[in-house]
């Protein structure tokens, strides 16, 4: 079984619910980036060459390899793991989960010849939801569509992040109330964030580039990924777009909270009255949150956001390019943010 997609979490995730029914007691094989490759695949080929104390069979689960940016190298080591999984007993249960990867490489296309591939998509805004409804669902608590849309702005598509916010969420409902509010996302989110994912998007829009740096090294020394960092700041950025062109436009405040009646009116007065949720719809989102942005967007001139914009795309390519040196690639972006930053 070959589980793959562009989420490692979600893609993780379905390869655990897939461990657990066909071979709950098999041996993980963990990637990890730093490890040499050749030697993981050693270790693989050992295993299936022991004979299994309490299973008829030789059941392993390859977790977590990428499938992406591969060198010669890595191409060679991956093709003799395909040989070696090749020669396995048919009765040993294999399951491999890649992310992120790369449909174009010839490795990729052999795994998926090999194995019957189960492909698992990407979230996107809509579907955000939906994720946070199933977790809520597993934790047997409920959620308000106002606290759904605080917490879809602050995190965004990141899978990993939402699952550990709304397991901390229920925790802390339990007992008490059975649905999570607008209240207990304030609370709990805003009580929490120092130190924390939020804090490591905030940093970039500082003008402190020594501390940001700092930041991001304590974040890639616990994650290997930095497209969680830019996905927020590429939703955060582009809301931050759409508000400063209203700000200018003296159409909202430039300090103190925004309302739900003041992004109505506007929105049906001067623009349109599509409330689809999105952050290329600033009329979508939740006046609280935008209450939030405004001290933010007053840092930066229009023209500046809109050059932070096109950096952070160019970022996510050249962080797929060099996905072993991330690290780098955001520090570059993050030296643009605070060179664009016009309140010192």
């Amino acid at each position: 079984m070959f589980v793959y997609g562009g989420d490692d979490f979600l893609v993780d995730r379905r390869a655990r619910a897939l461990y657990d029914s066909h071979c709950p007691n098999g041996e993980i094989f963990q990637y990890n980036p730093k490890t040499d490759l050749n030697t993981f695949i050693n270790n693989i080929a050992e295993s299936l060459r022991t004979i299994p104390l309490f299973s008829p069979t030789n059941n392993i689960w390859i977790r977590g390899i990428n499938l992406s940016t591969i060198s010669d190298a890595q191409q060679s080591a991956f093709s003799t793991l395909l040989n070696i999984l090749q020669k396995t007993d048919k009765d040993n249960i294999i399951i491999i989960s890649a992310s992120p990867i790369d449909k174009r490489k010839k490795i990729f296309k052999e795994f998926s010849q090999l194995f019957n591939g189960q492909e698992v998509s990407d979230i996107n805004e809509k579907t955000t939801y939906s994720f946070i409804d199933d977790v809520c669902a597993s934790n047997n608590v409920k959620i308000s569509h106002d606290a759904a849309d605080a917490i879809q702005n602050l995190i965004g598509q990141n899978t990993r992040l939402l699952k550990l916010e709304l397991d901390k969420l229920a925790t802390y409902i339990h007992g008490d109330h059975t649905t999570i509010t607008l209240d207990d996302v304030n609370t709990m989110i805003e009580a929490t964030d120092d130190g924390d994912f939020f804090q490591q998007i905030e940093q970039f829009y500082s003008s402190d580039i020594n501390e940001t740096f700092n930041t991001l090294e304590r974040y890639f020394y616990f994650n290997h990924e930095a497209r969680p960092l830019l996905a927020g700041l590429q939703n955060r950025t582009r809301l931050m777009v759409q508000l400063r062109a209203l700000v200018d436009a003296k159409l909202l405040p430039t300090n103190g909270a925004i309302t739900a009646n003041q992004l109505q009116n506007i929105s049906q007065k001067m623009y349109c009255d599509n409330q689809a949720k999105s952050t290329y719809n600033i009329f979508s989102q939740n006046p609280w949150y935008l209450s939030k942005l405004l001290p933010t967007v007053h840092r930066y001139s229009l023209p500046q956001l809109e050059k932070l914009q096109v950096a952070i795309m160019d970022a996510i390519a050249e962080s797929t390019e060099k996905y072993d040196d991330q690290l780098t690639v955001i520090k570059q972006l993050a030296y643009k943010f605070a060179t664009y930053c016009i309140t010192r």
